[in-house]
């Protein structure tokens, strides 16, 4: 538990410089492990979510031979410290000997892009390059209310008006125009599941649409609605027979 609550209201203060971050950005090229050539792949997405020290990357839409559609995910806490991007691990899909684990990178951000140059070491990826370069992504339509905007965590859960138990976290970054949302458990290095979707809000009703879904390809597409309300730093949001309670942490 200790563990979980330091990953979680650790980060008080969020400096000028991790604000600067907070966006939406798409994977173009890298370079990975031994490779000297700049790579890219057209037949898969990346998309890598900061808001307000936190982050969020998740692996979709893949249409490369004998791979799933929903790749994976990973995320966690980041700081700039003299200079330098500073990633928390706080869960891999792919990789839990990671979790727990910082990552000290270069980076470089504008208001094109992001790009992170370094290495990590786990006890499956021994230092392993990671050369990435991002582009923003920027949405054509302006975002109706901001209120949304943040870093949340589930705490309640109501199905038909019974409460549910929360196994785990459920973590949910909100960067318009993206809601990036895993379920993890990180005092157990667990992870269970990551969704994507764009969303739209005007103070009322949450529009959703699936953009990448880990449990259930066949919701990419769809469009889900729901009443929403803000009370403080808590959102309450109903939709059908459930009823979900947030708290905001950034």
């Amino acid at each position: 538990m200790k563990v979980v609550l330091l990953s979680l209201f650790a980060l008080l203060f969020i400096s000028d410089a991790e604000k600067h971050l907070n966006g939406v950005y798409l994977l173009k090229s890298f370079k990975y492990g031994d490779a000297t050539e700049w790579g890219s792949d057209n037949r898969r997405k990346v998309v890598k979510v900061f808001k307000d020290g936190y982050w969020m990357c998740v692996y979709f839409d893949d249409h490369r031979p004998n791979r799933k559609l929903f790749g994976g995910a990973c995320g966690g806490t980041f700081e700039i410290i003299d200079g330098k991007y500073v990633e928390g691990h706080d869960f891999y899909s792919w990789d839990s000997t990671h979790v727990g684990q910082s990552t000290k990178m270069d980076y470089r951000v504008d208001e094109k892009g992001f790009e992170q140059y370094g290495k990590i070491n786990s006890n499956k990826y021994r230092d392993y390059q990671i050369v990435e370069k991002f582009e923003r992504i920027e949405s054509k339509v302006t975002l109706k209310d901001p209120t949304l905007e943040g870093v949340w965590v589930l705490k309640e859960r109501y199905v038909k008006g019974v409460k549910e138990k929360i196994e785990g976290q459920y973590l949910r970054i909100i960067q318009y125009p993206i809601i990036a949302m895993a379920h993890y458990d990180l005092a157990k290095k667990a992870y269970y599941g990551a969704t994507l979707h764009e969303y739209q809000f005007d103070r009322n009703v949450l529009s959703e649409k699936c953009e990448a879904n880990s449990d259930d390809s066949t919701q990419v597409g769809n469009v889900l609605s729901s009443q929403v309300s803000i009370k403080g730093n808590r959102l309450t949001q109903k939709r059908n027979n459930q009823v979900e309670i947030f708290q905001k942490l950034k």
